[in-house]
C-alpha cells in the first residue's frame, strides 16, 4: 500500500513540473494565433525564433471566485518577461481589453486567459497564463 501511495505522489510531482504547454493554433477574434501556449508561474518557454517568455508574477487578482455572486467582475494583472539576444523587457497584461495586448520586440502578445488551481487569491505557483504570440506585428 505504501508503494502505491509513493508512486502516486511521484507521478503527480512529475506531471506538475511541465514548463509550458503548447496549444493548438487558436483563432483569436478574426486572426490565427501563431503560438498559443500556457505557461506556469515562474516558468520560461523559448519560442522557435529564440524569444524567451517568462511568467514573472501575478500583480493583482480581484476576480470573483467561481460559484460566488459578486457585485463587480474583477480583473487579473500579470507580468511577463521577454528575453531576446541579451535584451530583456517586461510587460503587465490585464485579463480584459484593452490592457491584454502588447508589442514586445517584433512580436504581438495577447493574454488570453489566466487560470488558478484554487480560488483567488492563491499562491503564485498555482497560476498559469495562456498567451498568444504572433510575429511580425506588421504581417497580421
Amino acid at each position: 500500500m505504501k508503494v502505491i501511495v509513493l508512486f502516486a505522489i511521484l507521478l503527480a510531482a512529475c506531471t506538475s513540473q511541465s514548463v509550458a504547454q503548447r496549444d493548438e493554433p487558436d483563432v483569436v477574434g478574426t486572426r490565427t494565433c501563431a503560438d498559443a501556449l500556457t505557461i506556469g508561474y515562474g516558468r520560461t518557454v523559448t519560442l522557435g525564433d529564440g524569444l524567451r517568455v517568462t511568467f514573472m508574477r501575478v500583480v493583482s487578482d480581484s476576480r470573483c471566485p467561481s460559484g460566488v455572486t459578486c457585485i463587480q467582475k474583477g480583473d487579473v494583472v500579470v507580468e511577463l518577461g521577454f528575453l531576446r539576444q541579451g535584451e530583456s523587457r517586461s510587460v503587465r497584461l490585464s485579463g480584459d481589453p484593452p490592457g491584454n495586448e502588447a508589442d514586445v520586440f517584433d512580436h504581438h502578445v495577447e493574454l488570453l486567459k489566466v487560470s488558478v488551481a484554487t480560488h483567488p487569491p492563491a499562491a503564485p505557483e498555482k497560476y498559469s497564463a495562456k498567451i498568444c504570440v504572433n510575429r511580425p506585428r506588421a504581417s497580421r
